[in-house]
């Protein structure tokens, strides 16, 4: 409400935002957690006496969000809005020009393609939302897109006044607990990356070119469970079996830099054969999660390769080490976790060159 900076908080245990009862999370740091520069939403909770249908950024560049109008600075628009129904906004640090296989023109930036939203049992009357920002260099302001990882949506612009532009998104064509994505026109034009989903089994194959890089690696997070697996690769092409939802798809160079990045959809109405490829997809799910401190936290690991031994590390969130200890493989295995104080931690199982890693939140 008061756009207190949490996401980058000293505190890990402050780091997502959640209702008054903690049963819902609006941002969440295990999932959520490259967008995590600035959030704001608009929303209602009677539990906080919180309803907000206009917000703006209170730093950093000019972001105003508003439900069907806009009113001035000070005033909201007159709208009804659902108990615990949200719209969040969340913002990632700039990618670095220089180590991108697919550098932007910098002379034509949008500052909305560092946002994403997602809607949380979100129920209201308003048609749409106005999206105001700083009026891009060039003349991009007319080139942003809404992107879910399957489909993508031109956004035309208004020119409020010589240094503002203003986007309006319909609620008519979103879906609740989905994330958007506001990316520029070349974001999906890349000559140097090539990705192909698989409709009948959910596999996702990307193809570098052969003069980009020699060693890469491989990252997919789901953006569902906030799983996030990696994989060391030394050829041009790679392929994995992703779980239905949306996937943030990362190239990093060896010095783990970020070369390139774009969201998949794995829509579960594409997947014609879920019983061939269900023992395809590695499946790791931490419970409860938040956990309470000193309270048993259960790792479920299944649909790995059987013929190999994994190896478990836990670490806090500077990075000391807790536990690190090989273990014997068995699909559906669980492993059960305590965590000694509050605060986030991750939770790596190694096997092979592959590595998957979840958050574990700990609550006092």
């Amino acid at each position: 409400k008061y756009s207190i900076t949490i996401t980058q908080n000293s505190e890990p245990k402050w780091r997502s935002y959640t209702a008054a009862d903690s049963t819902l999370l609006y941002w969440n740091s295990q999932i959520d957690k490259l967008f995590d520069k600035r959030v704001i939403g608009i929303g209602n909770s009677e539990d906080e006496r919180f309803t907000q249908t206009q917000t703006v950024t209170s730093e950093g560049d000019f972001l105003l969000v508003a439900l069907d109008t806009v009113k001035k600075l000070g005033e909201m628009p007159v709208i009804t809005v659902a108990e615990d129904a949200f719209v969040v906004f969340s913002e990632r640090e700039p990618q670095v020009n220089t180590s991108l296989i697919c550098p932007f023109d910098g002379s034509i930036d949008n500052p909305m393609r560092n946002w994403k939203f997602v809607l949380h049992d979100w129920s209201s009357p308003a048609i749409s939302m106005y999206i105001r920002v700083a009026k891009p260099k060039g003349n991009l302001a007319d080139s942003l897109y809404l992107w879910d990882g399957s489909q993508s949506w031109h956004l035309p612009y208004t020119l409020v006044d010589s240094n503002t532009v203003e986007y309006r998104v319909f609620f008519d064509m979103l879906q609740n607990g989905r994330h958007y994505f506001f990316i520029q026109d070349d974001n999906l034009n890349c000559p140097n990356v090539n990705t192909t989903v698989d409709p009948n089994l959910g596999s996702l194959k990307v193809q570098l070119s052969e003069d980009v890089v020699d060693t890469w690696t491989f990252e997919t997070h789901s953006l569902k469970t906030g799983v996030t697996t990696s994989e060391e690769c030394d050829g041009t092409i790679a392929q994995r079996y992703l779980n239905e939802g949306q996937h943030l798809v990362t190239i990093r160079n060896s010095h783990g830099d970020e070369m390139w990045s774009q969201v998949i959809a794995i829509n579960s109405d594409d997947i014609t054969s879920e019983d061939e490829r269900s023992w395809l997809v590695p499946d790791l799910k931490l419970y409860p999660n938040p956990v309470r401190v000193n309270s048993v936290a259960t790792l479920s690991i299944a649909n790995l390769k059987t013929d190999q031994g994994i190896h478990l590390l836990v670490n806090d969130n500077l990075g000391k080490v807790l536990r690190s200890e090989p273990l014997d493989y068995t699909s559906g295995m669980e492993v059960p976790l305590t965590f000694p104080t509050a605060g986030s931690y991750q939770v790596t199982i190694q096997q092979g060159e592959t590595f998957y890693t979840i958050k574990a939140i700990v609550i006092q």
